[in-house]
């Protein structure tokens, strides 16, 4: 005989699994208990197919415990992933408004336990609740829309053409180091003639599926002109340390008068192996519109080896996740990455994230990364101190300390100064929307990243308003993707816990100042349970963003999600920072043993 309580407790679980959905989120409680009376229960071991690409569609499935991958396969009979359904996702929605084959494969990972609902059901469910039958279209098509800019086709024009920027640019050098890394590589091919039977290289270039890089300059132009369509990506070399002057063929081929629209353009300044760090990069890239701009030491391999992975589309980009005192995981991750030589050709990321991504772009050195972050971990160290308070006009913390150690730690440095691309991600509370910075002053967008709204001062840009990133977009994927390629490596850390708190806490709607007195000390109140402040404000904060950090997942290869559980967002001391670090650590290196080191040498398949 089954148990009434027991029934209704796995009821109000599936209630709650069903308003955690994007799809069902809007539901009220007596819609979703019609809705659970509809489903079925299906139960997946690992490895077992829910169902084939090009199978009959004819239901939807909503993930209850586990998880699931979608997966097509190539021309070449390999799996391509597509992306992760978890816990609380839904997959196969098509399958509930139309009878078409399905476009995805999708198998388990784990032992996992799905609702599903057949398309009868949901159309007679529909005709009942119309808005559920909206929200699935709008659903369907953000979610087609994703699919297509991550599945479409490789770029039509992909050959590379590399122009002096001016005479006084040491062009010799440069295509003598560039040579020595593109020689290895299968995919590339380094034209030593340019002018000389170029539609003839090209076309067998394009049989063969080899890209061609060839230096281009005004005199052979002409030759170029019937075949300017092939060029995907036009490559200005410059001399970084002389002034910021271009020959008149180069700033016309950079302000696109002679390339078509489907041509970017990109500029690499060349630097002395003495230099610290570039100076005034603004003044070449002021000039036209550039796609990205890299920094290339004269006689540094790694840099070489770097441009060569952006020009065959195959750079390794790293995004770093908010999530204050817990960033010590990130720490910990970049250190695992550097042990097990993964290459960091860009990164960037939001709040804490954002900081410690400019921490290593900055020197390109985890020793001295640790130390500048460490010290700016200290500068923010007891946040809630006498001389960190101030009347609260805007904020409740004057920031004093942390915000003198960013100017003393980043100086006068630009972002566009940096060694490798680098971005951080604010909030525009003018205009309600994310902003990503890629240019400007490094310490005064690394502090809008992390501005805690009421907490900690917002950063005022140009008569404009800038509050903390992960407002909106606390795990910054899209924009990595967006700017490396569909084809490019991104490796993700995330702080967040997306997951349901399973706690239960009690207390009444209103706390006394005297009765918060006596329960902070102790005194009484033994019987409430209260969530800790800041990780309630911080919560608030984040479930905005909460349903995009999901999404982003899915456009990442591979997500490093540390255990922080245990550890608190804010309070961590220097014990708690070193465990949270080696979590960190610990947490990277086994993925990238399991699956990054398949990615190492990408540009040799």
């Amino acid at each position: 005989m089954q148990d009434p309580d027991n029934n209704k407790k796995i009821s109000s679980d599936l209630v709650e699994i069903l308003q955690t959905t994007e799809l069902f989120s809007e539901i009220h409680e007596e819609v979703a208990e019609a809705l659970i009376k509809r489903l079925k229960h299906v139960e997946l071991s690992p490895g077992q197919i829910l169902f084939q690409e090009g199978s009959k569609s004819n239901a939807f499935y909503i993930v209850v415990e586990g998880q699931l991958v979608a997966y097509l396969k190539t021309t070449d009979g390999k799996e391509k992933m597509i992306g992760a359904i978890e816990k609380g996702e839904t997959v196969g929605e098509m399958g509930a408004l139309s009878e078409q084959p399905r476009s995805l494969s999708v198998k388990a990972t784990v032992e996992t336990k799905l609702l599903e609902l057949n398309r009868e059901e949901f159309e007679l469910f529909s005709k009942d609740h119309p808005q559920i039958l909206m929200n699935m279209i709008n659903y369907i098509i953000t979610r087609s829309q994703n699919t297509i800019k991550l599945l479409s086709e490789k770029k039509l024009y992909k050959h590379i053409a590399i122009i002096q920027g001016n005479s006084k640019t040491p062009l010799k050098h440069f295509i003598h180091q560039i040579k020595k890394y593109l020689r290895p590589q299968k995919q590339l091919i380094w034209l030593e003639n340019s002018a000389s039977n170029l539609s003839k290289e090209i076309i067998q270039a394009e049989k063969s599926g080899k890209m061609l890089v060839f230096f281009l300059n005004k005199e052979n132009l002409s030759t170029l002109l019937a075949k300017i369509n092939h060029i995907g990506e036009i490559y200005l070399v410059v001399d970084g340390e002389g002034p910021a002057e271009f020959s008149e063929f180069a700033l016309q081929m950079a302000r696109g008068h002679h390339n078509p629209l489907a041509t970017s353009v990109r500029l690499i300044l060349l630097h002395r192996d003495t230099t610290v760090i570039p100076k005034d990069t603004i003044a070449w890239l002021s000039q036209a519109d550039f796609n990205m701009h890299y920094h290339l030491r004269d006689n540094n391999i790694s840099d070489y080896q770097r441009l060569v992975r952006f020009i065959a589309g195959k750079p390794f980009g790293v995004v770093l996740g908010g999530g204050g005192g817990k960033g010590w995981a990130c720490i910990g991750a970049l250190k695992a990455l550097i042990d097990c030589n993964v290459p960091i050709d860009a990164i960037g990321g939001t709040s804490v994230g954002a900081l410690i991504a400019a921490c290593y772009a900055h020197r390109l050195n985890y020793d001295e990364l640790f130390k500048d972050f460490k010290k700016l971990s200290e500068a923010a160290d007891k946040p809630f101190s006498l001389k960190n308070l101030t009347w609260p006009l805007i904020s409740l913390l004057s920031s004093k300390h942390p915000t003198e150690q960013l100017i003393k730690t980043f100086g006068e440095v630009q972002i566009e100064d940096l060694w490798i691309p680098f971005f951080s991600v604010a909030t525009n509370l003018n205009k309600g929307k994310e902003a990503i910075h890629q240019t400007g002053t490094l310490w005064e967008r690394l502090r809008a990243s992390m501005a805690l709204p009421g907490i900690v001062p917002p950063v005022v840009l140009d008569g404009q308003v800038y509050v903390d990133g992960g407002l909106m977009n606390n795990l910054p994927v899209d924009i990595m993707r967006n700017l490396l390629g569909k084809e490019a490596i991104i490796i993700a850390v995330s702080l967040s816990k997306l997951g349901e708190d399973k706690k239960r806490y009690y207390f009444p709607p209103i706390i006394p100042f005297h009765v918060g007195l006596l329960k902070r000390l102790g005194w009484g109140y033994k019987d409430y349970k209260l969530p800790p402040f800041f990780n309630t404000f911080l919560a608030s904060l984040l479930v905005g963003s909460s349903s995009k950090e999901k999404a982003n997942k899915l456009m990442a290869n591979t997500i490093i999600t540390p255990d922080l559980s245990s550890y608190r967002t804010l309070k961590v001391d220097i014990q708690q920072s070193d465990k949270i670090l080696q979590i960190g650590y610990i947490s990277t290196k086994e993925i990238v043993k399991n699956e990054v080191l398949n990615w190492l040498n990408p540009l040799n398949d």
